[in-house]
């Protein structure tokens, strides 16, 4: 469950069982949707974080055989649907925008299967329990079709829903784990602004420091998380902190994979790094925030001391109109797909060829 449940909402939840699936009858204002899109430990793990979600279970839908356990579905012989249900209110997250959320976490032009799930209980689908619901689907089924998508989601009436197992309940939560079969990709441009500056030329982080500069001269609130870099006193930091509405701070543990005495074990490194996401993520939660410089996090990502599914989850926890730029070199291609902007530093020519060491003030 989302969360703990009032008196009311659980009466919603206890139509589980009966013959009819649940549209939202027993409460003037709740909903129910059914979304099928391959393991349903993924799917449920991403649909709960909704707002208004107000809970999620995980079940089976569409096939023949009664009481279908997990194992009876696995086989692919029952003809259902590994499928998440949804209770939601609509005044917080409309059917629409859920739905919206569904196409974004799976190919939805894979037939029969998800990734390396192939069978027709991972099939894509929406089970529809109204028609208002059913108008809506069709219309962004519609919509992506006109983007050049081949859409093979089926749009069909919901049946009965089955409950799988308690086990099978919430699993990435029991886990403590991301999904590694569903990530999210923007197809319907909602979210913040994400820029991306990578190369192997000079000024990537330099290019940030500048936009926090700009955005400080409208009045903006800029938040700086250095990963990877040592907690120095930089220039950039002494420079950001006597700037009104910035904050920076660094977090990293230094060059990743120096040797002898001063390389620092990379367990370290990676701890380090989940523990600046996890900062940046606490912070933009808290709002008041314009602007978000992530410095160095796509080397950090190249290293594979953050994982897709981590920085992914970050982004799209981003609520309101924020823009964000992540720096460093060797941002991942996943990283470029999702970016709005992608800028690339070229190395034409550096100084440290004539063998001119880093200077203050212009390297540090």
């Amino acid at each position: 469950m989302k969360r703990k449940l009032t008196r009311e909402e659980e009466d919603v939840i206890l139509r589980k069982g009966t013959e009819e699936p649940f549209t939202g009858k027993y409460d003037m204002h709740f909903e129910t949707a059914y979304f099928a899109a391959g393991c349903y430990w993924g799917v449920e793990h991403h649909l709960k974080k909704a707002g208004g979600v107000i809970s999620t279970t995980v079940g089976f839908m569409g096939g023949k055989k009664e009481n279908p356990v997990y194992k009876d579905v696995c086989g692919g012989g029952t003809g259902h649907a590994e499928t998440v249900e949804v209770v939601f209110d609509p005044g917080k997250t409309p059917f629409e925008d859920l739905t919206k959320l569904f196409f974004e976490i799976h190919d939805f032009t894979q037939a029969d299967g998800q990734g390396p799930d192939i069978g027709m209980q991972y099939r894509s689908g929406v089970f529809y329990t109204t028609a208002a619901q059913k108008k809506t689907a069709e219309r962004i089924v519609a919509a992506l079709g006109d983007m050049g998508y081949d859409v093979k989601t089926e749009i069909t009436k919901a049946g009965r829903f089955w409950p799988a197992e308690e086990a099978h309940q919430d699993y990435y939560d029991k886990k403590a784990e991301l999904p590694y079969c569903h990530v999210r990709k923007r197809i319907f441009r909602t979210g913040p602004l994400v820029m991306v500056l990578t190369g192997d030329g000079k000024g990537k982080s330099t290019s940030a420091f500048g936009q926090v500069l700009r955005a400080s001269g409208h009045g903006l609130k800029s938040l700086v998380v250095q990963f990877v870099k040592s907690p120095q006193r930089y220039g950039e930091v002494k420079a950001l902190e006597k700037i009104p509405g910035v904050e920076i701070h660094t977090m990293g543990k230094g060059f990743v994979g120096a040797p002898g005495k001063q390389g620092i074990d990379m367990k370290e490194h990676v701890k380090a790094a989940a523990g600046a996401l996890a900062f940046a993520k606490r912070k933009a939660g808290s709002g008041g925030f314009d602007l978000i410089v992530l410095d160095e996090i796509n080397f950090a990502l190249s290293k594979e001391l953050l994982s897709e599914p981590e920085i992914m989850e970050f982004l799209d926890g981003l609520q309101g109109p924020i823009a964000v730029i992540l720096t460093g070199r060797g941002a991942p291609d996943y990283l470029l797909d999702r970016a709005d902007l992608v800028t690339e530093m070229v190395e034409i020519k550096h100084h440290y060829s004539k063998g001119i060491k880093a200077k203050k003030g212009i390297e540090f």
